[in-house]
């Protein structure tokens, strides 16, 4: 059964090749998931020519191990770990470290608009791929939560 397009499906009008355009500038979408054990958000934005997009995905990777677990010294290894990560992430990645000594890895991605569901997917899924290793560093140096599973 045909669908009758354009038509609204959230924050999104969908064309006739089932293309995503944002349906009004003030409704921007977003979401969060869980990765393991960290949260990811992901919001995509467009600019007053709504030709092209942006989608930024904020991963929270974990947390600096407070001042009162910090019974070997594992602090200052983690600070120097952290000062040296921003050397190593790809082009448009950044590391930061929020007020509360949490460590965000974030992204910042073009997208031509109209989208497919399937390139947005597409590059939400290569963001999470790639940050695996960083995941698996940041919880080697004792970065808490960074690379665990919730059970």
């Amino acid at each position: 059964m045909p669908l009758d397009a354009p038509f609204q499906l959230g924050p999104f009008t969908v064309n006739e090749e089932g293309r995503l355009s944002l349906a009004s500038a003030e409704a921007l979408p977003r979401f969060s998931i869980e990765w393991r054990g960290g949260r990811v958000d992901a919001a995509l934005a467009v600019g007053a020519a709504r030709e092209l997009g942006e989608l930024s995905l904020c991963a929270t990777v974990g947390r600096v191990p407070s001042t009162a677990a910090d019974a070997a010294g594992q602090r200052a290894a983690v600070f120097a770990a952290l000062r040296s990560l921003p050397a190593t992430l790809p082009p448009g990645w950044r590391a930061d470290l929020t007020a509360d000594h949490r460590v965000a890895v974030l992204s910042a991605t073009k997208v031509e608009m109209p989208t497919t569901v399937e390139h947005l997917l597409s590059d939400i899924t290569m963001f999470l791929l790639a940050l695996g290793p960083y995941l698996d560093l940041l919880a080697g140096i004792g970065v808490a939560g960074a690379g665990t599973v919730k059970t």
